[in-house]
């Protein structure tokens, strides 16, 4: 693999800048707030990263940094202080997942797609690592031990387990670019237990369909989306039916005393709800 190369560090036009295709959209809230800190300290601190690429006329295009380019833009500035590289996709593409990593408060549908889409990169980076293909060799076992430090630091960083950052990385797995998009255009986010349950359903159709009807519905859960998507969703329950059984069930395991008390206390009601039902049996016969 070739070994990254960084060219120079200087300002750069924005106009000259292709952000193309990110993994993570621009966020209106941390864009209003890096705009905050810019005017506040009059100038953006952290340099972006842009790769030149030769076979496009030595474009510069953007590897990390898309908020910033965003809240440059937005203040109307005309350059931005950038390290200009000259790298392959892969590493491009692994910085870009790994900036975001490391700054980004990531939600869970975040953190579950830069996590599976590090995984890919990295093994493709590095073929050996594989499942089923380590053969033994030292420079292998490095390679190895390194992807196994990434998901202790993640974990860590989260506050959650190495097995919970695997879970995680499966269940961005499962998902495709299109359900992503749905998910994100929702007024809420899924869990991790919505993406884990989500995860378990093989079938692409239903997926897709658990994924429109979670997005549509800011307060139904996965397992209830997939359910409906599966064609298995039960009718909405009667609510006098639930008052009927939740009173009917607290009635039957009060003590007598207290079924006594209730009974002089709420006699009136009691007795005027029997006439109404008596009267309504009378009129149906």
């Amino acid at each position: 693999m070739r070994t990254p190369k960084l060219i120079e560090t200087r300002d750069v036009a924005l106009a000259d800048i292709v952000v193309g295709d990110r993994l993570r959209p621009v966020g209106e809230a941390a864009l209003e707030s890096l705009i905050y800190s810019i005017e506040t300290l009059g100038a953006i601190k952290d340099p972006i990263d842009l790769r030149r690429v030769k076979h496009r006329k030595g474009e510069l295009r953007l590897i990390a940094g898309g908020h910033r380019v965003a809240a440059a833009r937005r203040l109307g500035l005309a350059t931005i202080p950038a390290k200009v590289w000259d790298c392959t996709d892969l590493w491009a593409r692994l910085t870009e997942i790994d900036d975001n990593l490391a700054h980004a408060e990531l939600d869970a549908l975040e953190l579950a797609t830069f996590l599976a889409e590090r995984k890919a990169v990295y093994e493709e980076m590095h073929p050996e690592t594989r499942a089923g293909v380590f053969k033994g060799n030292q420079y292998t076992a490095n390679v190895v031990s390194e992807l196994s430090s990434f998901t202790k630091t993640v974990a860590e960083k989260r506050g959650i387990s190495n097995r919970q950052v695997e879970k995680i990385v499966r269940a961005g797995q499962c998902l495709s670019p299109n359900q992503v998009d749905t998910l994100r255009s929702g007024d809420h986010r899924p869990t991790l237990k919505d993406l884990l349950d989500l995860a378990k359903e093989h079938d692409e159709a239903v997926r897709d369909g658990a994924c429109a009807r979670f997005a549509a519905d800011p307060k139904l859960k996965m397992t209830l989306a997939l359910e409906a998507a599966r064609g298995r969703s039960k009718p909405p329950a009667d609510p006098v039916d639930v008052a009927y059984r939740r009173l009917f069930m607290q009635w039957k395991r009060a003590p007598k005393a207290a079924q006594r008390r209730f009974v002089d206390e709420c006699f009136g009601e009691l007795e005027a709800a029997g006439l109404d039902l008596f009267r309504m049996r009378e009129a149906a016969e």
